[in-house]
């Protein structure tokens, strides 16, 4: 399928400026000149740059050696853009490649394509899915320029073999021994885990059988105790059957001895309690006989105290505490109105002072003869005051002989009060004197009760320690009786006491053997428990066995299929050697790409045609010519030859990808020591390529003769002001 270039637009792409530029490819010999108006000569006007713009819209690359940033032009420093359309089947494609900003769009059919997350995945999707054609690819048989691409014919082995294998598509052999060295590693590794896988096995089975030697020993020494049970049952029964005491027996001797038992205890309490009381009995006759010690001196003092009461029974405390409150309510009214006539007389005494002090001076007698008052500065009539102080005067005096008259009157009711005061104080003394005496006579009669309440209790004590002694005797004759019955009970206890002890030392021996019983069932169920464990242990060891041995026949399987995909992967690294498959591919083409180079030498005229080895090493052969050599040809002939083995080159590529460029570029082929014959037959080559393939072809020279070429269409790049354009096309 044929990818048809429609046009290119470009602007700030390396010698052009900002303005758009637009070159529309058409078929046929395309010759592309130029010329710079500064010096009116071809070189440096930009007409290589106008074709490095169709790689670099596809690939993002130029055929020159420059930095990405130097794409650019070198005035402008931005903006650069690219945009080239084409055509594949019914599809239409437009990419958009620009830097500062960067940016990469495609679009199909007027849609965008989607974009992957990396600008590397989107440009190889891009080769891969639309163009069928990467940029090495592009360079060294689309795009070429004699003076910064080596021609084919000189490349070194190693780039020759690597050209080869790109145009022949032998890459895919190189990947496919790469892989399967990789598969033939993970292969290996896989082989090895089997193996081991395996021989864990092996061992973990040879452990196991082990396990279980060990296991079958310890199971074959476990004892076996129901025999012995059986014995000491038989013997447990027998020695019941045989026994000639009862459970009823011994329960009936228990609950006598029991009997017996609390009978001892009971009277033993008796003897305990009239021990107790023997001892109380003993302490209150001494208590009685120390306490009524004194009875002979508690009679006399009650005969003396009995005359004091009867003396002191003639006084009434009654009528004296009555007198007593009285005397002291008077002697307190009195006391008040005797401090009354007190403050009266205070008063009085200060009044008379003062009217005294104003008769004797005044100060108005001090104004007599003065006209203006010393004090105020006012004018005052002397006369007038002088005669009022004189009758102030006056009037004092009156009032002072009134007061003292007054104040004599007071002083005699003072002295009467006091003596009045006086004498119920004489009466009050009295009567407490007479209580005070009633009081002490009490204090001594006091105890009077007392004693006769001691006297009398005493008389009563005597008395008890009569009964007491009668009572003592009673109790001593008592216990006696009670201590020979305790005599009695204690005999038929030590008889009780030997006849259950007997049954006693059966029952024990009855029950160590029930104990020896349960004890060895104890053991039966350890042993019986112990065998199913080591039972169970021999099991799982041969479940694992079995398991094992399983896992080994599987991974035996699995080292078959394993060697058997060895062998295969082997087989295909082997294939995909050099010297293999490579090689084979290679000598299949080898005839085709010498048909198609003398094809195209034949077809411009050439006398001579090649010969071409796996290698790429060239035989020149023809008429006239021996041991001929590409080195030994002229710059026309070896120019013919590149051409022709590039297009040679370019049928098998387009052959292999199914999807290929319409467009050839070459740049300075017609130049350098190319000469007019020379340059004819190239032109022969171009023409027979062109109209075979209805090619865009594209020639750029600097030669002057070259514009008198036969070209379909000339461009013409001027370049001024320090930019290229297009100004013919």
């Amino acid at each position: 399928m044929k990818l048809n270039i429609e046009d290119i637009e470009f602007r700030n792409f390396l010698s052009f400026g900002s303005k758009w530029q637009r070159l529309t490819l058409v078929p046929g010999v395309n010759l592309i000149l130029g010329i710079n108006a500064n010096n009116q000569r071809s070189n440096g006007s930009g007409k290589s740059a106008i074709l490095e713009t169709i790689p670099f819209a596809l690939f993002g690359q130029v055929n020159r050696d420059v930095k990405k940033d130097q794409i650019v032009n070198w005035k402008n420093r931005r903006e650069c853009e690219v945009v080239i359309s084409f055509s594949k089947g019914d599809d239409k494609y437009r990419i958009l490649r620009a830097i500062k900003p960067d940016k990469l769009e495609v679009y199909k059919n007027n849609k965008p394509v989607d974009v992957p997350s990396h600008k590397r995945d989107f440009q190889k999707q891009i080769e891969d899915d639309i163009l069928g054609i990467d940029c090495k690819t592009f360079m060294s048989i689309i795009h070429s320029n004699i003076n910064s691409s080596t021609p084919i014919l000189k490349m070194s082995k190693l780039d020759k073999r690597n050209f080869i294998e790109r145009v022949f598509g032998l890459r895919i052999f190189t990947l496919m021994n790469s892989k399967s060295n990789e598969n033939l590693s993970s292969i290996e590794k896989k082989r090895n885990n089997v193996s081991n896988d395996t021989n864990y096995n092996d061992r973990m089975i040879a452990d196991l059988k082990e396990q279980n030697i060990v296991l079958f020993s310890k199971l074959s020494k476990i004892p076996n105790s129901t025999r012995e049970l059986k014995d000491i049952i038989e013997e447990h029964d027998e020695l019941i059957e045989n026994s000639q005491f009862s459970d009823s027996k011994v329960k009936s001797l228990n609950d006598d001895l029991l009997s017996i038992i609390g009978l001892i205890d009971k009277n033993n309490r008796i003897v305990n309690k009239v021990d107790h009381r023997l001892d109380i009995m003993e302490e209150k006759s001494k208590n009685i006989s120390k306490q009524t010690i004194n009875q002979p001196q508690l009679q006399k003092k009650i005969i003396e105290l009995g005359k004091i009461k009867n003396e002191i029974s003639m006084i009434d405390v009654n009528i004296l505490d009555y007198k007593l409150n009285v005397g002291k309510k008077d002697l307190d009214t009195n006391n008040d109105i005797l401090n009354e006539l007190k403050e009266r007389q205070k008063k009085f005494e200060i009044e008379i002072a003062v009217l005294s002090n104003n008769i004797i001076s005044s100060k108005k007698e001090e104004l007599e003869g003065k006209e203006i008052c010393p004090t105020c500065g006012t004018i005052i009539d002397s006369k007038k005051i002088i005669e009022e102080a004189k009758k102030e005067k006056e009037n004092n005096r009156k009032d002072m002989l009134m007061k003292e008259s007054e104040l004599e009157v007071l002083n005699k009711d003072i002295k009467n009060l006091i003596k009045i005061i006086i004498n119920i104080e004489a009466n009050i003394k009295n009567i407490e004197r007479v209580k005070s005496e009633y009081t002490l006579s009490l204090t001594k009669i006091s105890p009077l009760d007392d004693i006769n309440v001691e006297y009398e209790k005493n008389r009563k004590l005597i008395n008890d320690g009569r009964k007491y002694f009668k009572v003592v005797s009673k109790l001593i004759s008592k216990k006696e009786k009670i201590e020979i019955g305790i005599e009695s009970f204690n005999t038929k206890r030590n008889l009780l006491n030997e006849e259950i002890n007997d049954i006693s030392t059966i029952s024990a021996g009855i029950e160590k053997m029930k104990s020896e019983i349960d004890r060895l069932k104890e053991r039966i169920q350890q042993e019986n428990i112990t065998r199913k464990e080591i039972e169970s242990l021999i099991e799982d060891n041969n479940i694992k066995i079995r398991n094992g041995t399983n896992t080994i026949d599987e991974n035996t399987k699995k080292i078959k299929k394993i060697n058997l995909l060895s062998d295969y992967v082997s087989y295909i690294k082997d294939i995909c050697k050099d010297d293999n498959i490579k090689q084979f591919s290679i000598s299949s083409e080898i005839p085709y790409l010498n048909q198609q180079s003398n094809y195209y030498l034949s077809e411009s005229g050439h006398d001579f045609f090649i010969k071409l080895d796996k290698w790429l090493d060239c035989e020149i052969k023809g008429p006239g010519i021996l041991n001929g050599s590409y080195g030994s040809l002229s710059g026309g002939e070896s120019r013919s030859i590149d051409l022709a083995l590039q297009f040679a080159f370019l049928d098998i590529a387009r052959i292999k990808a199914g999807i290929w460029p319409d467009i050839l570029i070459t740049d300075e082929l017609l130049d350098s020591s190319v000469d007019g014959y020379g340059l004819d037959k190239i032109l022969g080559i171009i023409k027979v390529k062109q109209i075979e393939n209805n090619l865009k072809m594209f020639l750029i020279s600097h030669r002057k003769e070259v514009s008198e070429i036969d070209a379909d269409n000339i461009y013409i790049v001027e370049k001024s002001g320090g930019y290229s354009n297009i100004v013919y096309n």
